[in-house]
């Protein structure tokens, strides 16, 4: 992880299990975006908790694996694996590249995250037929 942004340390283990939404939300600016790309942007703690929250429901764990990274001023680019557990114990492994911008305060003003959603479907089901 780029140096400075201790943050995104904090946010990759608190998506450990058990996934805390509330934990997770409180690493974002009161206003922050995180923003899947195929999705619509969910802005401010609420909806973002509100999202976790959902998501918790089928995914019991994420653990993210950082391939590589860099920071420019507050803003880093992440190329990781996010290996998502769900709850019926099934892992996948996902390639995903995150944008995040850090604000002033050490807070997640903006993350977004760019990954094939379709990709993730399909192989879940594959290894869930396996």
């Amino acid at each position: 992880m780029p140096e400075g942004i201790a943050v995104l340390d904090d946010l990759y283990a608190r998506w450990r299990a058990p996934i805390d939404p509330t934990a997770i939300a409180a690493l974002f600016a009161v206003d922050g975006v995180w923003h899947n790309m195929m999705n619509p942007p969910l802005t401010g703690r609420t909806q973002i908790e509100a999202a976790i929250a959902g998501m918790s429901r089928s995914v019991e764990d994420v653990e993210f694996t950082t391939v590589a990274s860099a920071a420019a001023g507050n803003v880093a680019l992440v190329e990781r694996v996010d290996w998502i557990t769900w709850s019926d114990g099934t892992r996948v492994g996902l390639p995903v590249t995150g944008v995040f911008e850090i604000d002033d305060d050490g807070l997640i003003a903006a993350w977004r995250d760019y990954y094939d959603a379709g990709w993730l479907d399909e192989q879940t089901q594959l290894l869930r037929s396996a």
